[in-house]
């Protein structure tokens, strides 16, 4: 009798009006999320997997505790996504994603718990049965089904009623199908974006950038704080950066990269479209006891750029003559910067090997790995840990870590003598009498060099003056 009065309860629970009315409610609210609505999104489609579970479960007692588990979780869903529903005034990336770790624990404890359902059930039956013990009635749920959009997977029934499928198929091929829908949905928000220049950068998935890099199998490109793959995306093409987590990593420089990078929106600025903040559980092995640890991905997503970077450019002993490109590929770079400073951003790692080169050759400042954003009102700021690359780093900052404006100009000016001289590796003592100085835009551009790299900062120009000088070399 107990067992029968148990069973009863997990049939009252299961269709109850209250379970079914948040699982209805919380497809409906998807529908009008105004924040976050890629993760909603998701959400949705776990509690559409518990739509189409709930009928095929059998009476049985063990199921009652996971049940009334489930019954609360879908709750906090409920309220998740109605905290959804109000727009956010900023508008930032990084307070749109505020909710993220409440919904990934979210997702975590449906998936936990619908785990925990072929387990039980195996453990009694096998795999689903009809429930004889009760009059043949099953269980049945009222309502309009959730929104088609989400996608169905139907189980083929035998002439006796019972599912040709064992539990944990059913439950995988219905997670997995939800998983490769997420990835969808992805991929069709990245194409979205590509083509509209005014869309903002999205958070993505590990497992959909693992997808379309092919497991992070097509590299690119590396440096000193990641390495690049090139992502496929149907027809086009996305460079997905991996960065290296070591001991001494700190989501403080992930996130000030991206802060400058959502200032960062310019034609010679390397396109930012998304970003990835996952964190996986890993079993590992510590002082002779198996314990869960944290494991981070952090990576980012940009436009594809198919002409490498300005070293490799002038590796190339054809490009020796393509003085009119070289000329253009230095106003680009300006520009970008000049932009850069504008929104009150500083580079801090300007060299040959971060300007990248697109189909026309029109050049694009990118790895904002170093990069500080400066407040209105301030214009210096000083770091006890000196980061760059040698021979580019202003000689303030590695004297006594001073980081101004007038820091980026200093490596503007190595990448103007470069493009110059036509040389990664020119003799910076004389190189000045390698250039045609009788050519009246080069004499000009070989001074603005020589203000760029002077040791006192105080004597460099502004970019701003920079631009002002650049285009009174145009009308030469």
């Amino acid at each position: 009798m107990e067992a029968v009065g148990q069973a009863a309860a997990v049939a009252q629970l299961v269709g109850s009006t209250s379970t079914v009315g948040l699982i209805q409610r919380i497809i409906r609210a998807t529908e009008t999320a105004r924040q976050n609505k890629r993760e909603c999104q998701h959400l949705a489609l776990r509690v559409s997997v518990i739509w189409e579970l709930l009928p095929r479960l059998p009476l049985e007692p063990g199921l009652e505790s996971p049940l009334k588990e489930l019954g609360k979780t879908l709750g906090e869903a409920h309220k998740l996504i109605l905290a959804c529903q109000k727009r956010s005034t900023a508008g930032s990336l990084l307070k749109a994603s505020r909710h993220a770790h409440t919904f990934r624990e979210v997702n975590a404890s449906i998936d936990s718990l619908l785990s925990l359902f072929p387990l039980i059930v195996a453990s009694r039956l096998g795999r689903i049965l009809p429930p004889d013990d009760h009059d043949g009635e099953s269980i049945t749920l009222t309502g309009p089904p959730p929104s088609s959009s989400y996608g169905s997977l139907q189980t083929q029934p035998y002439e006796d009623g019972e599912s040709s499928q064992p539990w944990e198929t059913v439950i995988n091929t219905l997670l997995s199908s939800r998983e490769m829908s997420d990835q969808v949905m992805e991929l069709n928000a990245l194409k979205g974006i590509l083509v509209d220049a005014n869309a903002e950068p999205i958070r993505l998935s590990y497992p959909f950038l693992s997808s379309i890099t092919g497991d992070f199998s097509q590299e690119i490109g590396r440096g000193g704080f990641g390495i690049v793959y090139q992502g496929d995306i149907g027809t086009s093409k996305v460079a997905v950066k991996k960065l290296f987590i070591s001991e001494s990593f700190s989501d403080t420089l992930f996130v000030d990269e991206i802060k400058c990078l959502l200032r960062a929106k310019h034609n010679n600025v390397v396109r930012f479209l998304g970003y990835c903040a996952d964190t996986h559980g890993k079993l590992a092995s510590f002082n002779g006891n198996h314990v869960m640890s944290e494991l981070p991905h952090r990576l980012l997503c940009f436009e594809y750029v198919p002409n490498g970077d300005l070293r490799k450019y002038l590796k190339d002993e054809s490009h020796k003559d393509e003085w009119k490109i070289r000329y253009q590929m230095i106003r680009g770079i300006c520009r970008g910067l000049n932009y850069l400073h504008g929104q009150r951003v500083n580079h801090l790692d300007l060299k040959p090997a971060n300007i990248l080169l697109d189909a026309c050759m029109e050049p694009k400042i990118a790895d904002f790995g170093l990069s500080r954003c400066f407040d209105e009102g301030i214009s210096r700021v000083h770091t006890k840990v000196v980061r760059g690359t040698v021979g580019c780093i202003a000689p303030e900052t590695i004297n006594n870590g001073e980081i101004t404006f007038k820091s980026d100009i200093y490596g503007l000016g190595i990448i103007i003598i470069k493009l110059l001289t036509r040389c990664n590796n020119c003799d910076f003592e004389n190189w000045l009498t390698s250039l045609d100085m009788d050519h009246p835009r080069v004499k000009s551009l070989a001074e603005i060099a020589q203000t760029c790299v002077q040791m006192d900062q105080h004597k460099r120009p502004t970019i701003c003056e920079i631009m002002q000088k650049l285009d009174e070399i145009e009308s030469m």
